[in-house]
């Protein structure tokens, strides 16, 4: 699909009854299939809105991993948010972390970026943070399963995870930057890609294009890219969405308003 391609869906209700043209899909989401409303859509689909949370065993959606951190649902209205919230704590011992990722058993590490293999991808998330004061660490994107702690020490350094990935530092918590890892080694792309304030809703957003580009996004606006062929991408190796929040010595909350990820068969 291309950016001057239409969505036609079913509104239903009172009156509104009939099948309706939407407008462009354009940005972003530009030729993003959509399974639930087509369904012959040849795509693979992980979305949640965090009005329910499925975690603690084998077979629920979301693993916890943690060191005295927690993930519990929080009304919308007490997050500012619409649907559901769900709130990543790290508590207020220092060197405390949280991180929830999709389940192995549930769903594996269902995304890929491989070179010119013409699996297009869209991961996007929308968060707030409870505070952006020094020393407060923050990573979301996609990972493989390596390692649940992502940043491991006072310096944010990677923990031994696969990634495409945002993060923010302990020394530059306000900086978003935008980096890839495989295995140990991190290759950061671009520091200070975006900005992070605290208690403000932001919109992340990752897009590879399925032959060379992988580009990253904050609020509907491009903010980085990279070739596939960069030092350290996690070309060919499973992926799937990851949060994680970790404190140098005072607790921290990341809340999660919704996920979606979205990849081409």
């Amino acid at each position: 699909m291309s950016d001057t391609d239409f969505r036609i869906v079913k509104q239903c209700g009172k009156g509104r009854d009939a099948d309706q043209i939407l407008s462009p899909i354009t940005g972003f989401w530009a030729g993003c299939p959509i399974p639930r409303v087509d369904p012959d859509s040849s795509c693979y689909e992980i979305f949640d809105d965090f009005t329910s949370f499925d975690v603690g065993d084998t077979t629920s959606k979301w693993t916890l991993d943690a060191t005295n951190g927690t993930a519990a649902l929080v009304s919308a209205e007490a997050a500012t948010g619409l649907g559901g919230v769900l709130a990543l704590t790290s508590t207020a011992v220092a060197h405390d972390w949280a991180s929830i990722k999709v389940t192995s058993t549930d769903t594996g590490a269902p995304f890929m970026v491989v070179e010119d293999n013409g699996k297009e991808l869209w991961y996007a998330a929308r968060i707030y943070v409870s505070s952006v004061s020094v020393k407060t660490m923050y990573y979301l994107g996609l990972f493989a399963y390596n390692d649940s702690e992502v940043g491991t020490d006072t310096s944010g350094a990677m923990a031994g995870n696969d990634g495409i990935y945002f993060r923010t530092l302990p020394a530059t918590p306000t900086e978003i930057d935008i980096a890839t890892a495989l295995s140990t080694t991190e290759t950061e792309i671009k520091g200070a890609a975006g900005t992070l304030a605290a208690s403000t809703w932001t919109t992340l957003g990752i897009h590879f294009d399925g032959a060379a580009t992988v580009s990253f996004w904050q609020d509907g606006a491009l903010i980085g890219s990279v070739d596939t062929g960069v030092t350290n991408m996690p070309d060919d190796i499973g992926l799937t969405p990851l949060f994680f929040t970790k404190n140098v010595d005072t607790g921290h909350v990341m809340n999660i308003d919704w996920i979606r990820c979205v990849q081409k068969r």
